[in-house]
């Protein structure tokens, strides 16, 4: 999230942080709780929460929102999202009302309404979802009893919510093969968003029209979800060391401590990425239940402690139980998929980089400031295309909220549907 004094439009603010995609709900699809704070609640509460069902982002991020969600029955996609939606609103008043300042608060006093307009970004293949999204702002407004003008909620696309962000907002980037020709967007210069995301790679062209007018997508935005995520590899990694007989068993019997180990390769997945030390390690402290099943498959420790060796990886026993420990040269192989994908996409695209003389890209994503990553992006992934330069914005998180709160300052007249080349 980001929040704008329009006093101030140049200092966005960015609020809150960049956390998982994922909800705690009822069985109904009532939210509950949503990201970093919805998974911890159901993994480490899990008496408070036993008649919730966490729902993560494989599960919410359909092509088709009217599909079921299997764990809620005949509970819709879109309902959940409509959910979601009305939730994080709420949230968003909370934490402006919390940053907000007196000045703001005197003027929605006087004027007798809410008087703040909410910028909601969706990726570009979401836009047929754009009317569920608005039904479910103009609920939550209602159940708020806020007196809100429908004309106050705004949907911008986020791949050009990129541009005001890099033009406009004072923020910190990183810039690799810099050069300050490439960062200069004159009328009818085109240039690149890659978005290295957990789950997908977007590819989009921006054309800079002029500076009384957003910058236009040309064609179709390019969009590949990953075949193979960093967390599916690590999960066929884990597997492999406790046998997938023992690992169906646990997922399915203790699901609460499957998503836990999830939610410590993420937390391990933050230290990876400044790391390129082959010998770094990174513990994983083991679930007591999985020993127990251990015992009932006849899986002694001096066994398990072989095929953990056999994965690259070493056994720590402790007082709270066993630590599997592996070193980053081995880790580092479950990101392989994700970074020679991304190189395949641009080369697939190399005639459009080229047509369009690019000069510049704009990388976000997950995986924007990783290291790893990074290497590739500076010697690798565009020398074949003269060596564009390449700018990473700092505020991973909130990169698209920054520039769509800028957007509706610059360009208040703009709607959704403006932005896209019929």
């Amino acid at each position: 999230m980001a929040y704008l004094d329009p006093k101030f439009p140049e200092d966005v603010k960015s609020l809150g942080n960049h956390e998982i995609i994922g909800a705690l709900v009822t069985k109904v699809g009532e939210v509950i709780e949503f990201g970093d704070k919805a998974r911890k609640m159901f993994t480490e509460n899990r008496e408070d929460c036993s008649e919730y069902i966490f729902l993560d982002h494989d599960e919410l991020d359909k092509e088709y929102w009217n599909d079921n969600i299997s764990k809620l029955g005949t509970v819709k996609v879109k309902e959940v999202f409509q959910n979601i939606i009305g939730f994080l609103v709420k949230k968003i008043f909370k934490e402006i009302a919390d940053h907000g300042s007196q000045a703001h608060e005197e003027m929605s006093r006087e004027s007798g309404l809410f008087n703040m307009h909410c910028v909601i970004t969706v990726p570009h293949h979401w836009k047929s979802h754009v009317e569920d999204l608005r039904g479910a702002f103009d609920r939550t407004m209602n159940d708020l009893n806020k007196d809100v003008k429908k004309e106050q909620l705004h949907i911008k696309l986020r791949e050009v919510a990129i541009s005001p962000y890099i033009n406009g907002v004072k923020a910190s980037v990183t810039c690799l093969n810099f050069n300050v020709d490439n960062l200069t967007f004159n009328e009818n210069t085109t240039y690149v968003n890659l978005h290295v995301g957990s789950k997908y790679c977007n590819l989009t062209f921006l054309k800079a029209v002029n500076s009384k007018s957003p910058d236009k997508i040309t064609g179709t935005p390019y969009i590949q979800k990953w075949r193979i995520t960093p967390e599916d590899q690590f999960v066929t990694l884990f597997k492999n060391v406790v046998t997938p007989n023992i690992f169906y068993k646990w997922k399915t019997k203790y699901e609460s401590e499957y998503i836990s180990l999830l939610s410590l390769l993420e937390d391990r997945k933050n230290k990876m990425r400044e790391n390129m030390d082959e010998n770094e390690k990174y513990e994983f402290q083991l679930s007591p239940t999985l020993f127990k099943l251990f015992e009932g498959d006849k899986i002694s420790m001096s066994d398990f402690e072989d095929r953990v060796a056999k994965q690259g990886g070493e056994v720590e026993k402790n007082d709270s139980g066993c630590t599997i420990i592996f070193k980053w040269s081995l880790l580092k192989s479950i990101f392989t998929y994700v970074r020679d994908s991304t190189q395949e996409i641009i080369k697939e695209h190399k005639e459009n980089f080229e047509e369009r003389k690019i000069r510049c890209v704009i990388m976000t994503g997950s995986y924007s400031q990783m290291k790893l990553f990074l290497h590739e992006a500076e010697e690798e992934w565009f020398k074949d295309l003269g060596s564009p330069t390449v700018v990473i914005p700092v505020h991973i998180g909130s990169t698209y909220a920054m520039g769509a709160a800028y957007f509706f300052k610059k360009y208040p007249k703009w709607i959704f549907y403006d932005l896209v080349n019929k």
